[in-house]
């Protein structure tokens, strides 16, 4: 059952990035409702992060997120960082690019 559930999390990121390559400017908020449709689709609920029961934290919308889960989701779509990297998906630190992420935030 994990081998489907990490297959599904990796078509989420996939979604995200074919997403975010036809459409460089698409924002955080668009990004995180592609990765989250992708899950609920697969029948992904939210809750404490279990592949075998096919919960995770991040299922909420975008508002709702945890400010550093919310500029993690920045990070992802940022040119240059691999949005299907592997560790690059939300519940990742991110404390390494807070800086870049500020400065981007500030851009907009």
């Amino acid at each position: 059952m994990s081998v489907m559930a990490q297959s599904e999390v990796e078509a989420a990121r996939h979604a995200v990035a074919v997403a975010v390559s036809e459409n460089p400017a698409l924002s955080a908020k668009a990004a995180h409702d592609t990765w989250r449709f992708v899950l609920c689709s697969f029948g992904w609920t939210h809750g404490a992060f279990d592949l075998g029961n096919r919960t995770h934290p991040n299922l909420v919308a975008f508002d709702n997120l945890p400010e550093g889960q919310a500029s993690h989701a920045l990070i992802l779509i940022q040119p240059g960082e691999g949005v299907g990297r592997k560790g690059n998906h939300a519940g990742g630190d991110d404390s390494r690019r807070s800086s870049s992420v500020r400065n981007r935030q500030a851009a907009r």
